[in-house]
Protein backbone atom coordinates (compact mmCIF):
# COMPACT_ATOMS: atom_id res chain seq x y z
CA UNK A 1 0.00 0.00 0.00
CA UNK A 2 1.88 3.73 -0.90
CA UNK A 3 1.99 6.29 1.96
CA UNK A 4 -0.86 7.90 0.65
CA UNK A 5 -3.40 4.67 0.62
CA UNK A 6 -2.24 4.00 4.11
CA UNK A 7 -3.13 8.17 5.32
CA UNK A 8 -6.77 6.98 4.47
CA UNK A 9 -6.91 3.37 6.22
CA UNK A 10 -4.67 5.25 9.17
CA UNK A 11 -6.62 8.91 9.58
CA UNK A 12 -10.38 7.36 9.36
CA UNK A 13 -9.73 4.76 11.63
CA UNK A 14 -8.26 6.69 14.11
CA UNK A 15 -11.51 9.33 13.73
CA UNK A 16 -13.24 6.57 14.53
CA UNK A 17 -11.30 5.02 17.22
CA UNK A 18 -11.23 8.08 18.81
CA UNK A 19 -15.34 8.24 19.07
CA UNK A 20 -15.32 4.46 20.05
CA UNK A 21 -13.56 5.13 23.03
CA UNK A 22 -15.58 7.81 24.65
CA UNK A 23 -18.61 5.08 24.55
CA UNK A 24 -18.95 4.97 28.61
CA UNK A 25 -18.60 8.49 29.41
CA UNK A 26 -22.38 10.11 27.64
CA UNK A 27 -21.11 13.34 28.81
CA UNK A 28 -19.30 14.35 25.91
CA UNK A 29 -22.46 14.38 23.32
CA UNK A 30 -25.81 15.92 24.99
CA UNK A 31 -28.00 14.24 25.03
CA UNK A 32 -31.13 14.80 22.88
CA UNK A 33 -34.30 16.16 24.19
CA UNK A 34 -37.36 15.07 22.62
CA UNK A 35 -40.94 15.26 23.54
CA UNK A 36 -44.41 13.04 22.87
CA UNK A 37 -47.43 15.07 23.09
CA UNK A 38 -50.24 12.66 22.94
CA UNK A 39 -53.63 13.79 24.91
CA UNK A 40 -56.19 10.81 25.96
CA UNK A 41 -59.35 11.42 24.29
CA UNK A 42 -61.84 11.33 26.98
CA UNK A 43 -64.86 8.85 26.32
CA UNK A 44 -68.35 11.13 26.20
CA UNK A 45 -71.89 10.10 26.15
CA UNK A 46 -73.23 10.12 22.86
CA UNK A 47 -74.80 13.85 21.96
CA UNK A 48 -78.41 14.02 21.14
CA UNK A 49 -77.69 16.20 18.21
CA UNK A 50 -75.66 14.30 15.42
CA UNK A 51 -74.51 17.26 13.78
CA UNK A 52 -72.46 17.60 17.24
CA UNK A 53 -71.63 14.01 17.20
CA UNK A 54 -70.04 14.60 13.98
CA UNK A 55 -67.93 17.53 14.87
CA UNK A 56 -66.37 15.76 18.39
CA UNK A 57 -65.64 12.48 16.24
CA UNK A 58 -63.54 14.72 14.18
CA UNK A 59 -62.02 16.73 16.82
CA UNK A 60 -61.32 13.26 18.50
CA UNK A 61 -59.88 11.70 14.94
CA UNK A 62 -57.55 14.63 14.93
CA UNK A 63 -56.10 14.95 18.36
CA UNK A 64 -55.41 10.66 18.19
CA UNK A 65 -53.68 11.58 14.92
CA UNK A 66 -52.06 14.57 15.19
CA UNK A 67 -48.27 13.73 16.46
CA UNK A 68 -45.18 16.04 16.72
CA UNK A 69 -42.76 16.13 13.86
CA UNK A 70 -38.96 15.82 15.31
CA UNK A 71 -36.74 18.80 14.35
CA UNK A 72 -34.17 18.01 12.03
CA UNK A 73 -30.77 19.26 13.24
CA UNK A 74 -28.04 20.73 9.95
CA UNK A 75 -24.47 19.88 10.81
CA UNK A 76 -21.91 21.98 8.82
CA UNK A 77 -18.21 20.69 8.04
CA UNK A 78 -15.33 22.68 9.86
CA UNK A 79 -13.81 23.68 6.49
CA UNK A 80 -17.39 25.12 5.45
CA UNK A 81 -17.51 22.47 2.21
CA UNK A 82 -20.83 20.94 3.21
CA UNK A 83 -24.07 20.13 5.04
CA UNK A 84 -25.66 17.22 6.86
CA UNK A 85 -28.94 16.93 8.47
CA UNK A 86 -28.11 14.82 11.65
CA UNK A 87 -30.42 11.54 12.19
CA UNK A 88 -32.88 12.03 15.25
CA UNK A 89 -31.21 11.17 18.26
CA UNK A 90 -27.74 12.03 16.95
CA UNK A 91 -25.51 14.65 18.11
CA UNK A 92 -22.13 16.59 16.63
CA UNK A 93 -19.06 14.53 17.51
CA UNK A 94 -16.32 16.72 15.94
CA UNK A 95 -14.29 17.27 19.51
CA UNK A 96 -14.00 13.50 19.97
CA UNK A 97 -13.14 12.94 16.57
CA UNK A 98 -9.89 15.37 16.49
CA UNK A 99 -7.97 17.06 13.53
CA UNK A 100 -8.28 14.81 11.24
CA UNK A 101 -11.98 14.93 10.86
CA UNK A 102 -14.05 17.51 8.90
CA UNK A 103 -17.07 16.66 10.16
CA UNK A 104 -18.74 13.80 12.83
CA UNK A 105 -21.92 12.50 14.05
CA UNK A 106 -22.79 10.05 16.44
CA UNK A 107 -26.11 8.64 17.97
CA UNK A 108 -26.93 9.95 21.55
CA UNK A 109 -27.30 6.02 23.12
CA UNK A 110 -24.39 3.46 22.90
CA UNK A 111 -25.39 -0.20 21.80
CA UNK A 112 -22.82 -2.81 22.51
CA UNK A 113 -21.12 0.19 24.38
CA UNK A 114 -20.27 1.72 21.05
CA UNK A 115 -21.83 4.67 19.48
CA UNK A 116 -22.87 4.54 15.91
CA UNK A 117 -20.88 7.22 14.43
CA UNK A 118 -20.12 8.83 10.76
CA UNK A 119 -16.41 10.38 10.41
CA UNK A 120 -15.91 12.80 7.34
CA UNK A 121 -12.12 13.03 6.50
CA UNK A 122 -10.78 14.82 3.55
CA UNK A 123 -7.58 15.58 1.56
CA UNK A 124 -6.40 15.64 -2.05
CA UNK A 125 -7.31 13.08 -5.17
CA UNK A 126 -6.05 9.73 -5.87
CA UNK A 127 -5.03 9.00 -9.12
CA UNK A 128 -5.85 5.46 -8.75
CA UNK A 129 -8.98 5.85 -6.68
CA UNK A 130 -10.82 2.54 -7.13
CA UNK A 131 -7.27 0.41 -6.35
CA UNK A 132 -6.97 3.01 -3.13
CA UNK A 133 -10.42 1.41 -2.13
CA UNK A 134 -9.64 -1.84 -2.69
CA UNK A 135 -6.57 -1.52 -1.02
CA UNK A 136 -7.83 0.45 1.80
CA UNK A 137 -10.32 -2.38 2.41
CA UNK A 138 -7.57 -5.37 2.53
CA UNK A 139 -5.63 -3.38 5.12
CA UNK A 140 -8.56 -2.50 7.46
CA UNK A 141 -9.67 -5.78 7.34
CA UNK A 142 -6.23 -7.85 7.96
CA UNK A 143 -6.31 -11.52 7.78
CA UNK A 144 -9.03 -12.10 9.93
CA UNK A 145 -11.77 -9.96 8.75
CA UNK A 146 -13.57 -8.91 5.22
CA UNK A 147 -13.80 -6.22 2.91
CA UNK A 148 -16.25 -5.84 -0.19
CA UNK A 149 -16.06 -3.33 -2.75
CA UNK A 150 -19.64 -1.51 -3.41
CA UNK A 151 -21.49 -0.24 -6.03
CA UNK A 152 -20.94 3.60 -6.80
CA UNK A 153 -24.29 5.75 -5.55
CA UNK A 154 -24.77 9.68 -5.90
CA UNK A 155 -23.82 11.84 -3.04
CA UNK A 156 -25.41 15.55 -3.92
CA UNK A 157 -24.71 15.01 -7.67
CA UNK A 158 -21.13 13.42 -6.77
CA UNK A 159 -20.38 9.56 -7.68
CA UNK A 160 -19.57 7.79 -4.43
CA UNK A 161 -17.62 4.80 -4.67
CA UNK A 162 -17.72 2.18 -1.92
CA UNK A 163 -16.03 0.44 0.83
CA UNK A 164 -17.69 -2.38 3.23
CA UNK A 165 -15.23 -3.95 6.35
CA UNK A 166 -16.13 -6.14 8.65
CA UNK A 167 -12.98 -6.63 11.44
CA UNK A 168 -12.17 -6.76 14.90
CA UNK A 169 -10.83 -3.80 16.23
CA UNK A 170 -9.60 -3.71 20.25
CA UNK A 171 -11.31 -6.51 21.19
CA UNK A 172 -14.30 -5.06 19.22
CA UNK A 173 -15.94 -5.90 16.49
CA UNK A 174 -17.02 -3.62 13.58
CA UNK A 175 -18.52 -3.25 10.38
CA UNK A 176 -17.76 -0.07 8.54
CA UNK A 177 -19.36 1.31 5.35
CA UNK A 178 -16.78 3.80 3.04
CA UNK A 179 -17.88 6.46 0.23
CA UNK A 180 -15.14 7.57 -1.44
CA UNK A 181 -16.26 10.62 -3.04
CA UNK A 182 -14.16 14.20 -5.43
CA UNK A 183 -15.13 17.46 -5.31
CA UNK A 184 -14.07 20.58 -6.10
CA UNK A 185 -10.16 19.49 -6.04
CA UNK A 186 -10.58 17.74 -3.03
CA UNK A 187 -11.26 14.00 -1.93
CA UNK A 188 -13.99 12.93 1.19
CA UNK A 189 -14.23 10.05 2.87
CA UNK A 190 -17.45 9.67 4.60
CA UNK A 191 -16.91 6.67 6.99
CA UNK A 192 -19.90 4.85 8.83
CA UNK A 193 -18.71 2.74 11.69
CA UNK A 194 -20.79 0.45 13.83
CA UNK A 195 -21.20 -3.06 15.81
CA UNK A 196 -22.79 -5.87 14.12
CA UNK A 197 -25.91 -5.70 16.49
CA UNK A 198 -26.40 -1.78 15.34
CA UNK A 199 -25.88 -2.34 11.86
CA UNK A 200 -29.25 -2.24 10.28
CA UNK A 201 -29.80 0.99 11.81
CA UNK A 202 -26.56 2.10 11.56
CA UNK A 203 -27.13 1.90 7.41
CA UNK A 204 -30.74 3.27 7.72
CA UNK A 205 -29.19 6.50 9.70
CA UNK A 206 -26.19 6.62 7.15
CA UNK A 207 -28.24 6.64 4.20
CA UNK A 208 -30.32 9.81 5.74
CA UNK A 209 -27.08 11.16 5.84
CA UNK A 210 -26.11 10.94 2.48
CA UNK A 211 -29.76 11.92 1.50
CA UNK A 212 -29.38 14.58 3.01
CA UNK A 213 -25.74 15.69 2.03
CA UNK A 214 -25.51 19.61 -0.07
CA UNK A 215 -22.24 21.52 -1.13
CA UNK A 216 -21.68 24.28 -0.50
Amino acid sequence: MTRRRYFWAGSALAATLVIAGCSSDSGDVNDATTSTASDDVAATSAPADAATATSDAAADTAAVTAEPTADVEALTASDDTFTINMPVDWSDAGEAAGEAAVLATRSDEPLSDFFNNVVVVKDEPLDDLEQSIADTGEELAGSEGTSEVLDAIEVDGKEALGLRVERTQSDVELVQVQRWVEHDGSLFVIVLSSTPEGADAAESDFADILDSWNWE
